[in-house]
């Protein structure tokens, strides 16, 4: 993390010194620098993200591929962290309640990572496949609110993880990029279907536990979750975390066990029974107060 945050902070500041440079040489204004308050507002706007990184308010989904993936090429940090962040911030603009000061700053941090996203080396299967990734958010988006109403409406007792599994399914497409990146540049065009597949059901799990710490922000905000749908009954709610539970975990389990990518999918299988851990926890403590 700690080496995700500095890198962070030195692109602001990179930032800063290409913001003048445009002034002073393609403007043309050679004795005005960009005010100590200007400044500020750029380094407040990454600060309020990497605090919220931090504090686990806002998820770095680069973290994980780096635990996973044991010889993460370093050259692709920066591009996959200026997704991450960029996810990060376009996320909070279409769910929070924002104020005018507040929308400026995520104004002036999405311009500024687009412009950090595109000064990094990329090569064109990056470029389709992180393309290809920006569609998949927007797909996420469309199915949501069809999944959340089928959840709704649905009385199917024999299987209630009907249009669940389905919905963390389609949750868990938002991870893709950040194991193709790293994938891309280490192996080329390597079939790695189930690398992204251990990811996904990693990935799926860390939701869950996400939906149950952020239950009470969620109903105050009037946003959809299973924990918001079904907290009045506690019993069914239970259920469905533990049957959600066990079908990642199974369908993490009979991954392959050998090939070329045997430890990065070793790795993913790891981190997805301790994500099950955690979601048990967090399922009783929210139990408890609800």
């Amino acid at each position: 993390m700690e080496r995700i945050l500095k890198m962070y902070e030195e692109a602001t500041e990179e930032h800063i010194s290409e913001l003048t440079s445009i002034i002073n040489n393609d403007i043309g204004i050679l004795d005005v620098t960009i005010p100590e308050t200007g400044k500020d507002l750029l380094r407040l706007s990454s600060k309020k993200l990497m605090d919220r990184w931090k504090s686990g308010a806002k998820y770095l989904r680069t973290i994980n591929a780096v635990k996973a993936i044991s010889n993460y090429p370093e050259e692709i940090l920066k591009l996959s962290v200026s997704i991450d962040a960029l996810v990060n911030n376009l996320d909070d603009v279409l769910d929070e309640t924002l104020d005018e000061q507040a929308k400026a700053l995520y104004i002036v941090e999405i311009i500024k990572l687009l412009a950090m996203f595109n000064y990094q080396n990329a090569d064109q299967r990056m470029r389709n496949s992180i393309a290809k990734f920006f569609n998949k958010l927007i797909s996420i988006a469309l199915l949501e609110s069809f999944y959340y109403k089928m959840i709704k409406t649905s009385h199917n007792t024999k299987n209630p993880l009907e249009h669940v599994v389905p919905l963390y399914d389609c949750r868990s497409l938002d991870m893709d990029i950040f194991v193709e990146i790293p994938m891309i540049k280490l192996f080329g065009g390597a079939n790695n279907e189930d690398v992204i597949n251990a990811a996904r059901c990693f990935r799926a799990l860390n939701l869950l536990k996400k939906d149950i710490k952020d239950f009470q922000h969620d109903k105050e905000q009037g946003q959809s979750t299973i924990m918001t749908i079904f907290h009045t009954d506690k019993s069914h709610m239970r259920s469905i975390i533990e049957a959600m539970v066990g079908h990642y975990l199974n369908k993490s389990r009979n991954f392959p066990g050998g090939g070329e990518f045997k430890d990065i999918i070793d790795n993913y299988k790891n981190m997805a029974e301790s994500e099950a851990k955690e979601v048990s926890n967090a399922t009783e403590d929210l139990l408890a107060i609800i």
